[in-house]
This record gives structure tokens, sequence and C-alpha cells, in this order.
């Protein structure tokens, strides 16, 4: 245990050493979104990399998170009930990473159709410094046109429904993340794992984002071969 410790320390103290083109002393606010359906590993695989990010930082990802209805939020099919921390838009800090997980299609649809929620979500996309989505949380993004004429990506299975409804996203397939600048959006479920180390990356440097991979055991990729095409 205790070679397993200095092991660490030594990824940590080479993790440190790498990063000096990384401001150390930002801190980066996380809003992880939630709604009822959500896509349980959607949102937690993306939450726990910038958890242990936070931990190998000292604490430079603040993780939060945000519904706009008070109450607990159950994930699909009601597997999981969760309490969001923050309810609604002013109530929570301004994120500078805001995370939307996806949901089966009928779950995006009802989402869609209420104009309260996107309105809603728009608001917090816009007081994002970057937004990430996973799997089919990028139909919230198209539908609020904030992809239109940009690549994104979408979970394989939805890919042929998504290209049609927004022929005006440059979809991009057969690969696991893609980045648009204040837009990333991560193809599905489990890519929202190597979207969030990559975000990792962008903000703490390479040493650190590969120092998180190791801790949650997870070999991070970008291209991925669609069943689909």
């Amino acid at each position: 245990m205790l070679k397993k410790y200095l092991f660490f320390l030594l990824l940590l103290g080479a993790a440190a050493r790498s990063n000096g083109q990384v401001d150390t002393s930002k801190v980066y606010r996380v809003a992880v979104l939630l709604y009822p359906g959500v896509e349980l590993l959607d949102f937690a695989g993306a939450t726990d990399v910038f958890v242990k990010a936070a931990g190998v930082t000292g604490g430079k990802y603040q993780v939060y998170t945000l519904a706009m209805t008070t109450g607990m939020v159950s994930t699909e099919r009601n597997t999981i009930t969760i309490q969001p921390e923050y309810t609604g838009l002013g109530a929570s800090p301004p994120p500078d990473i805001l995370v939307i997980p996806g949901a089966p299609l009928e779950t995006i649809d009802t989402l869609m159709s209420n104009t309260a929620f996107m309105g809603w979500l728009k608001q917090l996309t816009d007081r994002a410094g970057i937004t990430m989505s996973v799997c089919t949380g990028a139909y919230f993004l198209a539908q609020a046109g904030l992809l239109k004429d940009k690549p994104a990506t979408t979970h394989w299975y939805a890919s042929t429904d998504f290209g049609t409804r927004y022929p005006g996203v440059r979809l991009v397939r057969d690969v696991r993340y893609v980045d648009a600048g204040r837009l990333v959006t991560a193809s599905g479920v489990s890519s929202g794992i190597d979207g969030a180390l990559y975000i990792v990356e962008r903000y703490s440097g390479p040493a650190i984002a590969a120092l998180v991979a190791k801790i949650i055991q997870y070999t991070p990729h970008h291209q991925e071969p669609w069943p689909l095409k």
C-alpha cells in the first residue's frame, strides 16, 4: 500500500511539473444538468472524471448538480433518485463547464417540446464557458440552434435520425467526441468519460488528464468505428 501511495505521489508531482503552460490558480465550476429520465452513465461517467480531477488538483474543479425544478430527479427507468444541489437559473454559480447528459429519445423529445426547459437550457449554455453534451444530449444543443454549421456527434444509434432532423449540423461519425470550441459533443454513454478527460486536458494539461484516467482505470480513445454508417 505504501509503495502504491508513493507511486501516486510521484505521478502527481510529474503532472504538476508538466503543467508550466497551464493556469493552475484557476478554479473551474462544473455544472452537471439533471432531468427526469436522464441516462445514468451519461452524467455519472463524466461527473466522476471532474470529481477525480478535483482530487488531484487540490480542488481546482468544483462539481455541482442542477435541475430546472425543485425536488428529486429519477434517472432512466427510475433506477436512482438524486437530489440536485441547485434548481433554477439564478440559484447556481455560473458554470465554467456545463455537462448535458442524454436520455432515451422519447425523453429528449418530451423535453424539447417544453419551451420553458429549452429556454432555461439556452440561458445555461450562454452563461457557460464550455458546454459538453453526452450521447443524445446533443439534440438539445441542435434544437436550440447552437450546433448550426458546426461539427458535432451523438450516439451512433441515433445518428441517422439526428442527421435527418438537423441537416445544418456537420455530423461526425466514428469518433468518441468532437471539439467545436465552446461546444464539445460526446457520442454515446461512456464516451462522456472521453469528452470529460479531453476537457480536463484542455484546462489542466495532458499530465493531469492522464493521471485521472489512471485513477479511474480507463483508457481514453478518440476514434471508434460505428456499427452503423
